[in-house]
């Protein structure tokens, strides 16, 4: 029975609240947009590539999926399996069932969906922040917006698994476990209710129209909202154009789940 409570992975809409964050982070001067990623990383660096000798990797490129990095995304982990870390998953090892994360285009030259940037931004905020990301993820968005069902914790506590529904196939089986561990979190790990998504966004269009500023500055979100390499994608966010409409958003497909936010820009 579907209860108000009751959360779902949210999928490749985690990526959009952790723009939000970045982006708020940057508006408190704590992060620059521009700075070299290499800066914020202690534990981890990316491989020696040609396309990075000239060319920063950079917050906006790992936001905007222009930064060159490869992983389009993630299968996540049965729960009775080995969880592999964040390093792990970035170095292509078991028990990671991704490849390496890489460069494989020159920053800024071009568009490629990449969830394996957001892990190597997942991972800067981490070493930068000294927080654990779930942790910190709260306390820019879910805390302040008071998103009480919502929680970035991969593996969900006992606690919270009572109130989570599971994922199902299109032939209505379902995932084995009810759903799958994402340790990917900023690319994927976010557990979430309809109604808490809600208060996001109607938290955004609020401020798109200077009407809030719990998260962001109207300008702020607006520079978001534009497109870059790909006019269908801005900082974190997918761009639709519909009957001379302008809206935002972002889908998501974990597994056993499918999800999408749509909101109207004004």
């Amino acid at each position: 029975v579907y209860k108000r409570q009751t959360m779902f992975q949210a999928a490749s809409i985690s990526k959009s609240l952790v723009a939000v964050a970045v982006m708020k982070a940057m508006q408190n001067g704590e992060l620059f947009l521009d700075a070299d990623i290499h800066d914020m990383l202690t534990s981890w660096q990316l491989p020696d590539s040609s396309y990075s000798k000239n060319n920063r990797v950079t917050l906006r490129g790992l936001l905007g999926h222009t930064a060159g990095i490869n992983v389009h995304g993630f299968n996540g982990y049965n729960r009775t399996g080995e969880l592999p870390t964040t390093t792990q998953v970035l170095d292509g090892n078991s028990p990671a069932n991704s490849e390496a994360v890489k460069l494989i285009y020159t920053p800024g030259s071009k568009f490629k969906y990449s969830g394996g940037g957001y892990t190597l931004m997942q991972l800067a905020l981490t070493d930068y922040y000294q927080q654990p990301f779930n942790e910190w993820m709260n306390e820019q968005i879910l805390s302040p917006l008071a998103m009480i069902n919502s929680s970035y914790q991969q593996p969900l506590p006992s606690a919270l698994i009572e109130h989570t529904s599971s994922g199902h196939y299109s032939n209505g089986q379902k995932v084995d476990g009810g759903f799958h561990v994402y340790p990917e979190m900023a690319a994927a790990g976010l557990w979430t209710t309809a109604e808490d998504l809600a208060i996001y966004t109607i938290e955004l269009q609020n401020s798109l129209n200077g009407n809030a500023n719990n998260l962001l500055e109207t300008e702020r979100l607006k520079n978001m909202l534009e497109a870059g390499h790909n006019s269908s994608y801005g900082l974190g966010f997918e761009l639709f154009q519909a009957d001379n409409y302008g809206y935002f958003g972002h889908s998501g497909a974990n597994e056993g789940f499918r999800s999408v936010l749509f909101a109207h820009k004004t």
